[in-house]
Protein backbone atom coordinates (compact mmCIF):
# COMPACT_ATOMS: atom_id res chain seq x y z
CA UNK A 1 0.00 0.00 0.00
CA UNK A 2 1.32 3.43 -1.04
CA UNK A 3 1.61 6.15 1.47
CA UNK A 4 -0.90 8.96 0.75
CA UNK A 5 1.75 11.55 1.49
CA UNK A 6 4.02 9.95 -1.14
CA UNK A 7 1.18 9.88 -3.71
CA UNK A 8 0.49 13.55 -2.99
CA UNK A 9 4.14 14.39 -3.59
CA UNK A 10 4.16 12.46 -6.89
CA UNK A 11 0.99 14.22 -8.08
CA UNK A 12 2.39 17.60 -7.03
CA UNK A 13 5.68 16.86 -8.82
CA UNK A 14 3.82 15.79 -11.99
CA UNK A 15 1.66 18.91 -11.86
CA UNK A 16 4.74 21.07 -11.38
CA UNK A 17 6.44 19.46 -14.40
CA UNK A 18 3.32 20.03 -16.55
CA UNK A 19 3.15 23.64 -15.38
CA UNK A 20 6.85 24.13 -16.14
CA UNK A 21 6.44 22.82 -19.70
CA UNK A 22 3.35 24.97 -20.18
CA UNK A 23 5.16 28.12 -19.02
CA UNK A 24 8.17 27.29 -21.22
CA UNK A 25 5.94 26.77 -24.25
CA UNK A 26 4.27 30.14 -23.64
CA UNK A 27 7.70 31.78 -23.40
CA UNK A 28 8.94 30.17 -26.62
CA UNK A 29 5.72 31.12 -28.39
CA UNK A 30 6.12 34.74 -27.29
CA UNK A 31 9.74 34.83 -28.47
CA UNK A 32 8.59 33.82 -31.95
CA UNK A 33 5.77 36.37 -31.84
CA UNK A 34 8.23 39.09 -30.75
CA UNK A 35 10.58 38.26 -33.64
CA UNK A 36 7.70 38.37 -36.14
CA UNK A 37 6.50 41.72 -34.78
CA UNK A 38 10.06 43.06 -34.75
CA UNK A 39 10.56 42.23 -38.45
CA UNK A 40 7.16 43.74 -39.27
CA UNK A 41 8.08 46.89 -37.32
CA UNK A 42 11.47 47.24 -39.01
CA UNK A 43 9.84 46.80 -42.43
CA UNK A 44 7.21 49.43 -41.63
CA UNK A 45 9.91 51.76 -40.27
CA UNK A 46 11.98 51.41 -43.47
CA UNK A 47 8.91 52.16 -45.60
CA UNK A 48 8.08 55.17 -43.43
CA UNK A 49 11.61 56.58 -43.72
CA UNK A 50 11.50 56.06 -47.48
CA UNK A 51 8.20 57.93 -47.71
CA UNK A 52 9.53 60.77 -45.54
CA UNK A 53 12.54 61.17 -47.86
CA UNK A 54 10.25 61.17 -50.91
CA UNK A 55 8.03 63.79 -49.26
CA UNK A 56 11.05 66.00 -48.51
CA UNK A 57 12.28 65.66 -52.10
CA UNK A 58 8.85 66.60 -53.49
CA UNK A 59 8.61 69.57 -51.14
CA UNK A 60 12.06 70.71 -52.27
CA UNK A 61 11.01 70.41 -55.92
CA UNK A 62 7.80 72.35 -55.31
CA UNK A 63 9.64 75.11 -53.45
CA UNK A 64 12.33 75.24 -56.14
CA UNK A 65 9.70 75.93 -58.80
CA UNK A 66 9.09 79.32 -57.26
CA UNK A 67 12.53 80.50 -58.37
CA UNK A 68 13.26 81.69 -61.89
CA UNK A 69 16.71 80.09 -61.80
CA UNK A 70 15.05 76.66 -61.45
CA UNK A 71 13.18 77.05 -64.73
CA UNK A 72 16.23 78.44 -66.47
CA UNK A 73 18.37 75.48 -65.42
CA UNK A 74 15.61 73.04 -66.31
CA UNK A 75 15.38 74.55 -69.81
CA UNK A 76 19.16 74.33 -70.20
CA UNK A 77 19.37 70.73 -69.08
CA UNK A 78 16.35 69.29 -70.83
CA UNK A 79 15.89 71.55 -73.85
CA UNK A 80 19.45 72.72 -74.50
CA UNK A 81 18.53 76.38 -73.95
CA UNK A 82 21.42 78.86 -74.37
CA UNK A 83 21.16 82.59 -73.61
CA UNK A 84 22.42 85.22 -76.03
CA UNK A 85 26.11 85.81 -75.46
CA UNK A 86 26.47 82.70 -73.30
CA UNK A 87 29.29 80.28 -74.08
CA UNK A 88 28.66 76.57 -73.64
CA UNK A 89 31.45 74.02 -73.42
CA UNK A 90 30.62 70.39 -74.07
CA UNK A 91 32.99 67.78 -72.72
CA UNK A 92 33.02 64.40 -74.39
CA UNK A 93 34.62 61.45 -72.68
CA UNK A 94 35.93 58.24 -74.22
CA UNK A 95 33.65 55.24 -74.11
CA UNK A 96 34.94 53.03 -71.27
CA UNK A 97 33.90 49.80 -73.02
CA UNK A 98 35.75 50.72 -76.21
CA UNK A 99 39.44 49.77 -76.56
CA UNK A 100 41.67 52.38 -78.15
Amino acid sequence: MLNTKRVGHIVLFGGTIVLLFYVCSIGIHNVFRYNAFKFEYLDALAKYESEVKKKEWYEFQINAQDRESYWEEKAKMELGYVKNGEVVYKVRTANPGKSE
